[in-house]
């Protein structure tokens, strides 16, 4: 009967430590669960997402670009405030300066120094054509209007390059020459 006593506390004691391995093991096995599933989810987002510059504009000699782009992709892209835009150009205060500089969003209805905002989101950007559903998100086959202001202004006779990020890692290049 001792030996039953014995035998029954120690196959609990056991029974014990293996179901608290087994929590220890699972917990983060669910996070990396949930890792993927956001990955997954992710690169899809970035699968059918794609943008295709429409128009790029330069004007006030050299210091405000607006860059017109058409959402190619499947997907509806918003929070502009996630974006990144990026300038890289030749300043005008000097002909050797490159710049590279990264611009802040602006809700405000002009963009200031070294600022962006979204002019518009339109069915057709080019004439300005208003969208149709979805207001402040970019829809399949719509058009977001983009407007930088660049300090110190892009020099004359050069060409520079304005880079878009969407918050989904999606990146759009475009070229400019003032």
């Amino acid at each position: 009967m001792a030996n039953l006593v014995v035998t029954i506390i120690a196959l609990a004691s056991f029974l014990t430590v293996v179901i608290s391995l087994l929590q220890g093991t699972l917990g983060p096995q669910a996070g990396v669960s949930e890792s993927w599933k956001f990955m997954r989810a992710l690169a899809r987002d970035m699968k059918e997402t794609d943008l295709e510059e429409v128009d790029m504009q330069v004007r006030s000699g050299g210091a405000d670009l607006r860059l017109a782009a058409r959402n190619t992709g499947n997907t509806s892209v918003l929070k502009f405030d996630n974006w990144d835009v990026i300038a890289h150009y030749k300043s005008s205060t000097s002909s050797s300066s490159v710049l590279v500089k990264r611009l802040t969003y602006t809700s405000a209805a002009t963009p200031g120094d070294n600022e962006w905002n979204v002019r518009g989101i339109y069915r057709d950007a080019v004439d300005e054509v208003g969208e149709t559903f979805g207001q402040d998100q970019l829809d399949p086959l719509e058009e977001i209007v983009i407007q930088a202001r660049l300090q110190p202004a892009a020099a004359t006779s050069t060409v520079g390059q304005l880079l878009v990020s969407t918050g989904q890692g999606v990146t759009l290049s475009a070229q400019f020459t003032h």
